[in-house]
């Protein structure tokens, strides 16, 4: 199994949802370096997004699930995003058999 990215952008052009499941499974646990790219990436974002635009973005956590819904089309918390998902689709051109991006 592999990581995987869903998400779906409304007709302008912004994020409706950005879900991310599983892992890696590039190595060991405690060795993964997909994985852990993944778990910064994501990460920085949501605490970025929590401490700045808590108020624009339902954030979930399940085991190796993050859901991340905007509430409306904030600009700035959009970009985040978009941010987010460019860094996570460089590391999929790097290791597709380990995180792979799926546009709804």
């Amino acid at each position: 199994m592999n990581s995987k990215i869903f998400y779906k952008l409304n007709k302008k052009n912004a994020f409706e949802y950005i879900i991310i499941k599983g892992h890696a499974n590039y190595a060991e646990s405690g060795q993964d370096i997909v994985c852990a790219a993944i778990s910064a990436i994501t990460n920085g974002t949501v605490n970025f997004i929590e401490k700045n635009y808590k108020n624009y973005c339902k954030i979930s956590y399940l085991s190796a699930e993050l859901s991340i819904y905007p509430k409306n089309d904030n600009k700035d918390c959009q970009l985040c995003l978009k941010l987010m998902l460019y860094q996570l689709e460089n590391i999929a051109n790097y290791y597709p058999s380990h995180i792979v991006l799926y546009k709804m």
